[in-house]
């Protein structure tokens, strides 16, 4: 494959992602925590409740083989990340941080693979592997290279292999209406109100976290670049937000109520929740020639 050539602007993007990850992303805070799981995953019980069954989602989609592919496979953060390896030989782990690449090398040992490559050309033979998964990286890649990652996804699998790729949408027609109509009750409650104090708009950014550059597309994205070109099944990781999550969601009453109707409704329409929703995954079944 011809190695395609980086404008400026695309390699410092790509610096900005790898410096975050090796230099904060990957370090442990006091907690024992990855600073990328405090950062950007709930960490209360019911939000790590709620990510691990929407991981899971991911595991059933795997199944097995000699070489499960893990693209900017990061630290393996996850208990459940892990359990992705049970039915392979071999889990390739790519990553272009370092220090991503020694965490995985610390929970894997010798039943890993660990390759410093880039996911818009990966190192790596052209069907070649059984399965692949990216997990919350295309988002990350150069907005102009998000398409040619993918293609990279598509080539190194197996004819008759998957792969599983967590996407996270610029906009979701659920989360606005959710959010506008959390607003207007607001109104409501407001104007109902012959008393109150103000409110803040929450904990202000920590300006000690470095930046990551970021980019999400939207669904015609996909539907143009992606699913006309490749075989690819819009499923749901997560309809929700991190934001939504948080707000909504909890260990009692009304909030695990919501949780309930959330995983029934996710479950019950995967494609809509996942055309809708947050979170989509993508599962690309490549033909046998």
């Amino acid at each position: 494959m011809r190695l395609r050539r980086k404008s400026s602007a695309t390699a410092e993007e790509k610096r900005v992602v790898q410096s975050f990850y090796d230099e904060y992303g990957w370090v442990k805070a006091g907690d024992g925590l990855f600073n990328d799981t405090a950062q950007f995953t709930g960490t209360r019980s019911f939000a790590r409740d709620y990510q691990r069954y929407c991981n899971e989602r991911i595991g059933r989609e795997l199944r097995g083989g000699k070489y499960l592919l893990d693209v900017a496979s990061g630290a393996i953060p996850h208990a459940e990340y892990l359990n992705f390896s049970r039915h392979y030989q071999v889990r390739i782990c790519v990553d272009f941080s370092v220090r991503a690449l020694r965490e995985a090398r610390a929970k894997l040992g010798e039943a890993g693979l660990y390759l410093l490559g880039d996911i818009t050309n990966l190192p790596l033979a052209s069907g070649v592997i059984d399965d692949v998964i990216s997990l919350h990286t295309i988002y990350h890649v150069p907005r102009t290279e998000q398409t040619a990652a993918m293609d990279e996804v598509v080539r190194v699998t197996k004819p008759g292999g998957r792969a599983v790729v967590v996407y996270v949408w610029a906009n979701s027609a659920a989360m606005n209406f959710a959010f506008g109509l959390r607003r207007e009750l607001g109104r409501i409650r407001h104007a109902l109100r012959t008393k109150g104090g103000s409110v803040t708009s929450g904990k202000p950014a920590d300006s000690t976290v470095p930046p990551l550059y970021f980019s999400p597309q939207n669904h015609d994205w996909f539907a143009r670049d992606i699913a006309a070109r490749h075989p690819a099944r819009l499923k749901v990781w997560s309809a929700e937000s991190m934001m939504f999550q948080t707000r909504f969601f909890g260990d009692r009453g009304f909030g695990r109520l919501t949780l309930t109707i959330v995983k029934w409704l996710e479950n019950r329409f995967p494609r809509l929740a996942g055309r809708y929703g947050q979170y989509p995954m993508f599962v690309i079944e490549k033909p046998v020639a």
